[in-house]
């Protein structure tokens, strides 16, 4: 699976001529290369590390604090920020 840039997808489905009742004139394998040929936004995904904060772990790129962070022997096991989509190092 690769990440893309749903919003210009959007943009491109929205130009898509239509059928008079409102259907897409497009076949699955139309909208198959639309999507392909979506720019990746995984080289633009930031790093980030958690930090340990007493009572609560914080995103160290959004900010994003949370209290009941599952953890395995003291460290965080979520691999991305649920908030921003950080990828996640270490934690600080």
């Amino acid at each position: 699976m690769r990440a893309i840039d749903a919003d210009r997808l959007k943009e491109h489905i929205d130009k898509l001529p239509a059928l008079p009742d409102g259907n897409f004139a497009g076949n699955h394998s139309a909208l198959k290369a639309l999507i392909n040929m979506q720019p990746s936004v995984e080289s633009e995904r930031k790093t980030g590390k958690w930090k340990h904060m007493v009572g609560w772990w914080e995103c160290n790129q959004c900010h994003a604090e949370y209290t009941d962070m599952p953890t395995c022997m003291g460290k965080v096991i979520y691999e991305y920020c649920p908030m921003c989509g950080a990828r996640m190092e270490e934690e600080t």
